[in-house]
């Protein structure tokens, strides 16, 4: 598996990477992961969604995700990419058979750092902001949802990005949204973890499904390249 060294991008840019991701997976045969920031707070939204019922507050940026799913404030949290090519055998998998084995990865790295997280199994109804509802195996922690994500699939890979949520922002949620977060939270609410340790044990916990992690430092550089070229087509306004 490879891991890519972690960086701050504009939330266009961080799609397009996402979005690349699938065809370089395919291309070097194996697992890539990666993580990252974002330059401002950035309003993703899931790929057909509207932004109905959403307010655009000044200083947020707005993008279109690859994927599907429901409106997610990035801000303070540590953002996840997977991509598994399609002949991998965990790239076989159904979309939810797929989405439950990323997650128990991602609760395994939490309980080695003492966090007491849960994988839900159960079905809320849907809202506009991706953190206000639990949805199935998604994670909570203290019966708060602190990661959520969506996937998307093309011929080259399976490609699953998410958020780890450190610390919300409820007043800008509020804001965009116009109601309470509900069942939102941040590990920053029950315990402080650096975010070089969080990386780390999320490398280890996935290095147990995927195997031996490899860092391919010049590797960014070509990736970015490529994914500059197409930032555009992830402009949502």
């Amino acid at each position: 598996m490879i891991v890519l060294e972690r960086g701050v991008f504009s939330g266009e840019l961080n799609m397009a990477l996402d979005y690349v991701l699938g065809s370089w997976a395919r291309r070097l045969g194996e697992p890539i992961l990666r993580f990252y920031g974002w330059e401002q707070p950035t309003l993703s939204l899931g790929r057909f969604q509207k932004l109905e019922g959403i307010k655009i507050p000044n200083g947020i940026a707005v993008v279109r995700r690859p994927s599907g799913g429901r409106a997610v404030l990035h801000h303070h949290e540590l953002t996840y990419c997977l991509a598994v090519p399609t002949e991998h055998p965990i790239g076989k998998l159904s979309v939810l058979e797929f989405h439950k084995i990323v997650h128990e990865t991602i609760r395994r790295a939490l309980l080695d750092l003492g966090f007491d997280a849960e994988v839900s199994n159960k079905m809320e109804r849907s809202d506009p902001f991706c953190f206000r509802t639990v949805s199935r195996y998604e994670i909570t922690v203290g019966g708060k949802k602190v990661v959520g994500s969506a996937q998307f699939r093309t011929v080259d890979a399976v490609v699953e990005h998410g958020s780890i949520v450190l610390s919300l922002d409820r007043e800008l949620v509020a804001e965009i949204f116009g109601k309470i977060v509900g069942k939102a939270g941040g590990l920053w609410e029950f315990k402080h973890v650096g975010i070089g340790d969080l990386e780390e044990s999320l490398e280890s916990s996935f290095e147990r499904i995927f195997g031996k992690i490899r860092k391919e430092e010049s590797l960014m550089g070509e990736i970015l390249k490529e994914a500059h070229n197409l930032k555009g087509m992830f402009k949502a306004i």
